[in-house]
């Protein structure tokens, strides 16, 4: 397979870092507000983002779903993640990770503490996807979107002589999956 591995392990240990930071702050069940914080609903990446929507958004016939290594040995998939490649270039990928916080407020602080910690990628803001959006090219072309108390990871990788979607920049494939993916929250 043609996708760059060092740029999946970067993608995956900021995911991780992100998880664990979602874990952080004050241990009490209560929001900023005083309200009781509701459990974080489990939400199925692949209804946010189908085969069909991938097709579209690659401009291609046939997309692969992708699995981990991890998740294949264990014989499981996990709900959280999401992604494809094209059947004809495996280095076009497009994915969607999905992280649930408690409450907004929550998910607005683990939403600043990423982009602080991508501040050396030169995050760029998005307007007008859900309540906030940024953009990190480079090596990772990643779009993070905060709705409400859901964060969404949206990863449009190329290859040094492909992009996804012919003639389309990673940011514009991005936006597309949100655009898709943002409703069916």
């Amino acid at each position: 397979m043609t996708t760059s591995y060092p740029q999946i392990l970067v993608s995956l240990a900021l995911a991780a870092s992100v998880a664990m930071l979602a874990g952080c702050g004050p241990s009490d069940s209560k929001t900023a507000r005083g309200a009781a914080a509701a459990p974080a609903r489990q939400v199925d990446a692949c209804t946010l983002f189908t085969e069909a929507d991938a097709k579209a958004v690659l401009g291609e016939e046939e997309v692969v779903e992708m699995a981990s290594f991890m998740n294949e040995a264990q014989g499981k998939k996990d709900p959280s993640q999401c992604g494809y490649n094209a059947g004809s270039d495996p280095s076009k990928v497009v994915r969607i990770e999905v992280r649930r916080a408690a409450s907004a407020d929550a998910a607005q602080g683990v939403f600043d503490s990423t982009r602080s910690l991508l501040a050396g990628s030169a995050p760029q803001d998005v307007p007008g996807l859900g309540d906030g959006a940024f953009w990190v090219g480079g090596t990772l072309q990643q779009l993070h979107v905060r709705k409400e108390a859901t964060q969404l990871i949206i990863t449009s990788q190329t290859s040094q002589t492909s992009q996804p979607g012919e003639g389309k920049d990673p940011l514009a494939v991005a936006k597309a999956i949100a655009g898709k993916a943002l409703p069916r929250l």
